[in-house]
């Protein structure tokens, strides 16, 4: 099974004295990476999906405090290495964008072959010179099957549809590189990928929500319809994908607590990629939303 966790660090304002606790349980390398970080949000970033997975390491029995300790493929894909030697490994993939950070991760036999994870996130809700660039710098990156589809469906909807349309592709395109472990590397106009939704609004299968600190309110959903990899896409990997909304205690009420479109809200398209389980049947997906405060009291990471 493949566990999703999702944070929301925008109202999480760490004392120096609980930050510099918190670096300082992450391992060697960790460390030094972190500081390499010039802007502050960053090292949030990064350090809460350290701690994320710290947290589905112990969700899996593990209670060493030994520092988790990270190998990496040839490609530089990493994965991880448990604190107790069980016979596992966990891979796993971390994406962030704004105040929102996701965590994908699977635990499999170290005999067996890498199944191959990747997820990204990434902000729709644009302000509009951004959101007018960041279009002009998607579209540029369309299969030319992508771009016939586009113009089919988009071609007479408002910016803000448009733009939802492209930054689903780009994170179905980012998570499926990022799943095979090559990343940007790849030429996202040779990828291409049908079937998008372009409206997951109108086909949830389902939602987690939960309250978060100062009362903000996360909530994920995930379509119905699954998009699929077009050539030269690798076989045998699935596409899985939705959106988040952060609610802030301003719509809070009873009244809106479905609405997600409201301009005080923020939403994040996600979407995740992963090999097929034996019998090209997709793996089970539990979702977690994350407390950043909870994470503070985790153990030795």
């Amino acid at each position: 099974m493949t566990s999703i966790y999702i944070a929301y660090i925008g109202d999480w304002n760490p004392s120096p004295e609980t930050y510099r606790r918190l670096v300082d349980r992450l391992n060697n390398q960790d460390q030094q990476r972190i500081a390499r970080y010039r802007q502050p949000r960053d090292r949030l970033c990064f350090l809460v999906g350290r701690l994320l997975l710290f947290q589905h390491v112990r969700s899996q029995g593990c209670t060493s405090d030994t520092p988790l300790q990270l190998v990496f493929t040839a490609s530089g894909k990493p994965f991880l290495v448990e604190p107790i030697d069980q016979g596992w490994h966990t891979e796993f993939n971390i994406s962030h964008d704004d105040d929102i950070i996701v965590l994908a991760a699977t635990s499999v036999p170290k005999e067996a072959s890498q199944s191959g994870i990747g997820i990204d996130v990434m902000l729709l809700n644009r302000a509009p010179a951004d959101a007018e660039g960041l279009e002009e710098v998607l579209l540029d990156q369309l299969h030319p099957a992508e771009l016939a589809d586009f113009r089919a469906t988009c071609q007479t909807s408002s910016d803000s549809r448009r733009l939802e349309y492209l930054i689903r592709l780009w994170t179905a395109k980012e998570a499926y590189t990022k799943a095979i472990g090559t990343g940007l590397g790849t030429e996202f106009r040779e990828l291409s990928i049908e079937g998008l939704s372009a409206d997951t609004k109108a086909s949830l299968l389902g939602s987690s929500s939960r309250t978060i600190a100062a009362h903000t309110r996360l909530s994920v959903h995930q379509s119905t319809r699954n998009p699929t990899l077009r050539s030269p896409a690798k076989a045998g990997f699935t596409i899985r994908h939705g959106h988040i909304t952060v609610q802030s205690p301003a719509d809070h009420g009873e009244q809106n607590r479905e609405q997600d479109s409201s301009d005080n809200n923020k939403r994040f398209a996600w979407s995740f990629v992963s090999a097929c389980q034996a019998g090209n049947v997709p793996g089970t997906i539990e979702f977690g939303v994350v407390d950043p405060t909870d994470l503070e009291t985790l153990g030795s990471v």
